[in-house]
């Protein structure tokens, strides 16, 4: 099972090299010292946990706060696997930033499309043609930032207001933000998980933002306790994807993100992996 959690950037594939593509070089868990006891990949029963930064659709953030210390500079970044939101339209307006970002990427971060996809929009507010457009322009662009996982971003989910963009060839899977009450976060779909056209689509299951125990938006401890809830299911289908925003508290330290290793069967991959093991 996956564990979408959501980093709110407002908080927190360079085209055919390997070394920049979220499929290749990154097609690997990370296994903590206290799990690699009889570990069988996809043999056990395990609770997969995957992190998104989100906002980076907001071009001023990504010059400022984004490059900072307490972000994207963090001394603790690359200690969990984080997919960084990142908009593809920076392929265009500011190439050089864009290629800084891919250059400092380790093993355990990606960058991926910001909501929702070339610019902040809504899809399903789209007219016919439209979104077409917007979706080919999103392709294009993501292709050329190196980018395979898009956010979308929608007050009322739709198949509908997806079927465009899920069958792009530089899209490989989607994750899905609600905008709805501000103390869901982005998290009313709480993990729910569908496949379009082959496309996996994933919902955050909550917020990393503030210090709350309990309910959509929960800090560090409070998401450790609820991640220690969680099912675990054998194959790739048991997870949490947790959003984590860039105006919410910086990147936890080391101690705090010791608290996540110590929860047994669990396990830690990018974003760009979850559904893959979904079946309808």
């Amino acid at each position: 099972m996956a564990f979408f959690a959501n980093l709110p950037n407002d908080v927190y594939e360079e085209v055919n090299e390997p070394r920049y593509s979220a499929t290749n070089a990154r097609e690997e868990v990370v296994v903590f010292e206290n799990e690699k006891e009889n570990v069988q990949e996809e043999e056990r029963d395990v609770h997969t946990v995957a992190f998104i930064m989100s906002d980076g659709d907001n071009l001023q953030i990504l010059q400022n706060d984004f490059v900072t210390e307490r972000f994207f500079n963090s001394p603790e970044r690359g200690h969990l696997p984080v997919s960084w939101s990142y908009a593809p339209c920076m392929a265009v307006l500011m190439p050089n930033a864009l290629e800084w970002a891919r250059s400092q990427l380790t093993a355990n971060d990606t960058l991926s499309a910001g909501p929702s996809g070339i610019g902040y929009a809504f899809p399903q507010l789209f007219p016919q043609g439209v979104d077409q457009a917007h979706a080919q322009a999103t392709s294009l662009l993501m292709r050329a930032s190196g980018q395979s996982l898009v956010n979308v971003i929608g007050v009322v989910p739709s198949r509908e207001s997806l079927s465009q963009l899920v069958v792009q060839d530089a899209i490989k899977s989607v994750v899905y933000f609600t905008f709805g009450p501000a103390s869901m976060g982005y998290s009313a779909l709480h993990g729910n998980v569908d496949m379009q056209q082959g496309v996996p689509v994933v919902a955050p299951r909550l917020n990393l933002w503030g210090e709350d125990a309990s309910g959509d938006e929960v800090g560090v401890q409070g998401l450790v306790d609820e991640l220690s809830t969680m099912p675990k299911v054998r194959g790739a289908l048991a997870h949490s994807l947790p959003r984590i925003g860039l105006t919410s508290p910086s990147l936890p330290s080391p101690e705090r993100q010791s608290h996540f290793r110590l929860l047994n069967r669990r396990r830690y991959a990018l974003p760009q992996l979850l559904g893959r093991g979904t079946r309808r």
